[in-house]
């Protein structure tokens, strides 16, 4: 993977991280490109760098997300307050 892909998935993830509640889908569904292995893996290593700063919550919904990404995401919808059972059952 070269710098600015690297860039670019990170770039996302960032907008993934500050978006509104609900404006997941359509950030990726814009940045369509980006949606592949490579995307999944930059996630679960930020979620892996954010978890060692305690950020826990950004943390594990980046794993979720990814987790997700790695099943179908076009089926279901994603945001952040359907991530919150998932965190309560990782913790």
């Amino acid at each position: 993977m070269n710098e600015a892909r690297r860039q670019a998935y990170l770039n996302l993830i960032r907008s993934l991280l500050n978006c509104p509640n609900g404006e997941e889908s359509q950030i990726l569904q814009a940045n369509s490109e980006l949606v592949d292995a490579g995307l999944v893996q930059v996630m679960l290593e930020e979620a892996n760098d954010i978890r060692t700063f305690n950020n826990l919550n950004d943390a594990n919904y980046l794993m979720n997300l990814a987790g997700h990404l790695m099943g179908n995401h076009n089926n279901t919808s994603i945001n952040k307050s359907s991530v919150s059972t998932y965190i309560e059952f990782l913790i």
